[in-house]
């Protein structure tokens, strides 16, 4: 009860449809709703949807990131996943995202 099995020789694509299937609902368009919230855990998913209507752009990201960084510094508190940051070279790639999603060429 409750197991969906894969057809593990089926086409990708419905093997993930059917995967998505099984995820509970979910509406981007309610991050939006509750924009007082202090905090907000993005997922990938809501940041492609942020991206792909406009309500944010890597740009923005990546200036955020830059920011806390900065004001925190990279070892207070530790990040032991961070093992470099290039805030010119980060400005770079989010530039050029934000340029792709303009033009409706995400990768």
């Amino acid at each position: 009860h409750g197991v969906v099995e894969l057809d593990e020789d089926g086409k990708p694509e419905d093997r993930v449809k059917s995967a998505l299937n099984c995820l509970p609902h979910y509406d981007p368009a309610k991050l939006w709703e509750n924009s007082s919230a202090p905090f907000q855990y993005w997922k990938i998913r809501d940041y492609a949807y942020a991206y792909q209507f406009g309500k944010v752009t890597p740009s923005m990201v990546a200036e955020r990131i830059i920011s806390i960084i900065e004001e925190n510094g990279i070892d207070k508190p530790p990040t032991p996943l961070l093992l470099s940051f290039d805030a010119a070279e980060l400005r770079k790639q989010a530039a050029a995202s934000t340029q792709r999603f303009e033009e409706g060429n995400p990768v």
